[in-house]
C-alpha cells in the first residue's frame, strides 16, 4: 500500500497552507490513475462536495470525456457516489 501513496509524498498533506480541502491526482505510466482528497478534521458536507467535484473534473480530463451542460447525468451520478462514499469514510452527516 506504501506503493500507492509514493507519488504524493511531495504534497504537504499535513499544512494544508488555508484550505479546507484538496484533492491530488497522479497519473502513472502504467495508465493507471491515483486520486486522494484529503480534509481538515472538522470538515463539512459542503467541503467534501466541492473537492469531489474536483476528483470527477480530474477523472473525466484523465478519461478523454467531455462535461456535457446539456446531460450531465454521467457526472452527476459519478459526484453522487463520490460524495456518498466521503461522508461514510469520513463519518459525515
Amino acid at each position: 500500500m506504501s506503493e500507492f501513496y509514493a507519488p504524493f509524498n511531495k504534497y504537504d498533506t499535513m499544512s494544508m497552507h488555508g484550505f479546507e480541502g484538496c484533492c491530488f491526482r497522479n497519473n502513472d505510466s502504467d495508465g493507471y490513475s491515483r486520486y486522494i482528497m484529503a480534509f481538515l478534521n472538522d470538515t463539512t458536507p459542503k467541503i467534501i462536495a466541492h473537492e469531489c467535484l474536483h476528483f470527477v473534473g480530474y477523472l473525466f480530463e484523465d478519461r478523454g470525456i467531455n462535461f456535457s451542460t446539456t446531460n450531465d447525468e454521467p457526472q452527476c451520478y459519478l459526484l453522487d457516489w463520490a460524495v456518498g462514499e466521503c461522508h461514510k469514510f469520513l463519518e459525515v452527516g
